[in-house]
């Protein structure tokens, strides 16, 4: 992941060459597919409900600006979930959302946990991920990694 494509040529039909690169780097891969999937993302829809009558700030891409509590700038108002554009995975939010009610009601001030969220897409053939890249494993850890990865087709 965290890749950025360039350029992707039809090669023929249902047949294409995919450049990529690792952001912030310059050594170019070409992938010949047989299918391209582009995932847009979300963007946070906060306009119009009364955010900035209130005073609260929002970052250029709409999403509501918050602290490692999920408090915003304004000392009543608290964001959690995909307004915030952290990490936009319902699980990730229900986990911000006990976060936010340990600190809120519970007494326990609690940040959310973003070191280990598990990812899907659910498409053939499926793709996951969870945990350090092979990359942040060697850096982190010490000793030898070993990296198992699974090829479905």
């Amino acid at each position: 992941m965290r890749s950025v494509v360039p350029r992707i040529e039809k090669l023929a039909e249902d047949h294409y060459a995919v450049t990529c690169k690792k952001s912030g780097g310059s050594e170019e891969r070409v992938l010949e597919v047989g299918l391209v999937m582009m995932a847009t993302g979300r963007k946070p829809k906060t306009a119009g409900v009364g955010l900035e009558d209130v005073g609260v700030e929002l970052a250029g891409d709409g999403s509501i600006k918050v602290d490692e509590f999920s408090r915003t700038n304004v000392p009543s108002v608290w964001a959690i979930g995909d307004v915030t554009n952290r990490i936009n995975l319902t699980p990730v939010a229900l986990m911000e959302g006990m976060a936010l009610a340990k600190t809120i009601f519970g007494g326990e001030p609690t940040k959310p946990d973003y070191q280990f969220v598990a990812s899907a897409v659910f498409c053939q053939p499926p793709l996951a991920s969870v945990g350090y890249s092979e990359e942040e494993a060697v850096a982190k850890l010490a000793g030898p990694v070993d990296v198992y990865s699974s090829n479905n087709h």
